[in-house]
C-alpha cells in the first residue's frame, strides 16, 4: 500500500516554530546546556557525523555532556535551506559548521557537513527533534 501525501512547503507557522526552535537549540548548544535535549523527542534517532547512531533522548544527553565535558562547542553556522510540511513533521535540510575547542588545550577542530532533519510537533505546539541524519563534509584542525 502506497501513500498519496506529499510533503508542502512550510507554511509561515511552521517556520516560525522553525526560528524558534533552532534559537533554542543555538543557545543551549553554545552554552554546552543540557537543556538542549528537553527539545528531543523521547524517540529520537540521532546519526551524528563519525559516532554511533543515538537512540533515545537520555542517550543523546549523555553523548553531548560527554562531548562538552571535553571541548568548548559552538555552532558557528546553520542554515536550513528547505523546510516542507507533512503535519506533524516538518523535513528540512540544510548545512551547518561547528567548532570543537579542546578544554585540554590544542587545536580547534571545525566540523561541517549536511543535515535532513525532522522535526515534529510535541503537545505543547512546539516542534522536538525526532530525526536528524549529519554527512559530515571534512573536520580540519
Amino acid at each position: 500500500m502506497t501513500s498519496d501525501a506529499q510533503p508542502f512547503p512550510a507554511s509561515p507557522l511552521a517556520l516560525e516554530r522553525l526560528a524558534e526552535y533552532r534559537a533554542a537549540e543555538r543557545a543551549a548548544y553554545n552554552a554546552g546546556d543540557l537543556a538542549l535535549a528537553d527539545r528531543f523527542a523521547e524517540d529520537l534517532v540521532l546519526v551524528p557525523n563519525g559516532v554511533p547512531t543515538l537512540t533515545g533522548r537520555e542517550t543523546a544527553r549523555a553523548f553531548f555532556g560527554e562531548v562538552w565535558s571535553q571541548n568548548q562547542a559552538r555552532i558557528v553556522e546553520a542554515v536550513d535551506e528547505t523546510a516542507y510540511e507533512l503535519r506533524p513533521l516538518l523535513i528540512v535540510t540544510g548545512y551547518f559548521v561547528l567548532e570543537l575547542i579542546p578544554r585540554a588545550g590544542g587545536e580547534a577542530v571545525i566540523d561541517k557537513g549536511r543535515y535532513v532533519t525532522v522535526l515534529k510537533l510535541g503537545t505543547n505546539d512546539r516542534y522536538e527533534l525526532w530525526r536528524e541524519a549529519a554527512v559530515d563534509q571534512g573536520a580540519a584542525g
